[in-house]
């Protein structure tokens, strides 16, 4: 049982409970360095996180539904520096500019504050870059 291997039981319950009772996974489990406590609920999120990643660096197939594709793409094209980095800010400066420019960059291209609409210029971004909602 699980429950039984986090104990210590060289301990005594009666002189310090908490070593005791948590001896053993404190033994078997050491801190990382990057967090300042650790549980079994930090060890199930590291779990479901790097099955995640292994799962959405897959190539997808025909069969997957949209959900699985779109988040596939997604994370690959987040993890892939070399051409964010080649790109740099030039993709998004353009989709900025076909839905009116930003003006605290000072780009005037069309927009008025008077009469933008937020979910117009949603709508011409989806169709412009032929991408999904």
């Amino acid at each position: 049982m699980a429950l039984n291997a986090n104990l210590n039981e060289s301990v005594d319950p009666c002189h310090d409970f908490y070593a005791f009772a948590c001896g053993g996974w404190e033994a078997s489990h050491t801190l990382p360095d990057d967090k300042m406590w650790y549980n079994n609920f930090n060890i199930l999120d590291d779990n479901v996180s790097h099955a995640l990643r292994i799962s959405l660096s897959k190539n997808w197939s025909t069969s997957d539904s949209n959900a699985v594709t779109y988040a596939s793409d997604l994370y690959k094209a987040c993890i892939d520096e070399e051409t964010r980095n080649a790109r740099g800010v030039t993709p998004l400066i353009e989709m900025l500019n076909t839905v009116g420019g930003w003006p605290i960059l000072g780009q005037s291209g069309g927009y008025n504050e008077t009469e933008f609409d937020w979910k117009d210029a949603f709508v011409k971004h989806v169709i412009i870059s032929k991408s999904s909602p």
